[in-house]
């Protein structure tokens, strides 16, 4: 026979309850001692069930059986005497809560050992203290020591000089202010806007300008940069955007024509294309705010409703490489459609003129020499380009040829 005994907390009695049976003992058991095996059982007087909730203890309950708490670890004054500081002045009394707690010892015990402390009350930082330092400082697994001389006049000087955080502080300087008057005159002489109302149902998308410092291998400066970027992650799919994909160069296709030009002797040129995303026309309708210093009194509460691409724009490298694509085609070059970056031009007699483009570099391969000479006018007329001369650097490559061949470095 099955059999359970329960502790009534209300009547002080132990019930003893069996499958076909309930029996009921007085009993004075403590509710968290078990009761013993031997118990005589008695009648059980019908009783209403009470919920758990319903049942509370009395207060005579709570004065004969003392209920169990936990408090914090005491820390013995050795320990935190000098990671605590003092929480009152020396002049004013203590307060009864940060006394000392002597967990009832004599006073004599406390002046053989340890005098203990409550630190329940003090805040965890100071209670922990200061974190001791590392046993392995970096100082020494990183030096200065190692490096070039050049490299060392580099790393030193490439703080000299501070990088405005905006373009009003920008303009207190001589030097960044020329630097943002270089980045406007393109957008102005590109006609990149036209200022216009807004209409209602359009929200124009902010512009921020961005400042950089381009230093040479010695640590000089080689030039301040600026840059007008647009806030494009403002803009809205289907509202002043469609297109954004643009292709870029395979890595493979470029390792390909890499090993023509070593086989067949043909050279390799690179172009670079001056703010290539400002080429771009734009198909959607888009309003941007007027950059910080040009407002003028004609041109308040309106915008500038671009025309062009703009740095920033989530269709910019779409439109740029829609630009570049329609303009290489009409030079009679064709597209591959293995990779959409690389373009050909063949002439009657067989030879070949090779262009790839990644963004806004461009190389220039094969044996049909005088196309390679006349497509640099062309895109020249176009576009603002810089000539570099033979292929050095490529996307993180660098490419030195000799008689014996090409060697990369990567």
């Amino acid at each position: 026979m099955r059999e359970y005994q329960n502790w009534d907390i209300q009547s002080d009695h132990v019930i003893n309850s069996g499958d076909n049976q309930q029996s009921l003992v007085q009993s004075h058991l403590s509710p968290y001692t078990t009761p013993p095996a031997s118990i005589q059982s008695v009648p059980a007087p019908p009783a209403s069930v009470q919920s758990p909730d319903q049942i509370h203890p009395t207060p005579k309950q709570i004065t004969n059986h003392e209920l169990l708490t936990y408090s914090r670890r005491k820390k013995l004054g050795k320990e935190i005497e000098h990671t605590i500081p003092l929480a009152h002045d020396q002049d004013s009394e203590p307060s009864p809560d940060s006394a000392p707690i002597y967990s009832g010892m004599e006073t004599s015990d406390c002046e053989n050992t340890a005098s203990v402390i409550d630190d329940s009350n003090i805040p965890i930082a100071l209670r922990k203290g200061v974190r001791s330092c590392t046993s392995h400082p970096i100082s020494k697994f990183v030096s200065y020591e190692g490096l070039s001389p050049t490299y060392h006049a580099f790393v030193s000087a490439i703080d000299n000089v501070q990088i405005p955080k905006s373009i009003e502080e920008a303009l207190k300087d001589s030097g960044w202010r020329k630097v943002v008057s270089d980045e406007i005159s393109p957008l102005n002489k590109n006609r990149t806007w036209e200022i216009s109302e807004l209409p209602p149902e359009k929200k124009p998308v902010g512009c921020k300008c961005l400042f950089t410092i381009k230093h040479k291998a010695d640590g000089s400066i080689e030039r301040l940069k600026a840059r007008l970027v647009a806030k494009g992650f403002t803009q809205s799919y289907g509202i002043d955007y469609q297109e954004t994909f643009a292709p870029v160069a395979k890595l493979n296709t470029i390792r390909v024509l890499l090993s023509l030009a070593a086989n067949q002797d043909w050279p390799l040129h690179q172009l670079d294309i001056k703010n290539a995303f400002l080429n771009g026309d734009l198909e959607e309708e888009v309003y941007m705010e007027i950059p910080l210093g040009l407002e003028t009194s004609s041109n308040v509460n309106r915008v500038c409703r671009l025309k062009k691409s703009l740095y920033g724009l989530k269709q910019s490298p779409w439109a740029w490489f829609d630009r570049f694509t329609k303009t290489i085609a009409q030079y009679g070059y064709s597209q591959c459609q293995a990779d959409h970056t690389l373009f050909v031009k063949t002439s009657p007699e067989k030879e070949i003129a090779i262009l790839i483009v990644y963004v806004d570099d461009i190389i220039l391969t094969g044996d049909y020499e005088e196309e390679l000479v006349r497509l640099k006018k062309l895109l020249a007329k176009e576009f603002e380009i810089k000539d570099l001369g033979y292929l050095k650097y490529f996307l993180g490559m660098e490419v030195a040829r000799s008689r014996k061949g090409i060697y990369v470095s990567q």
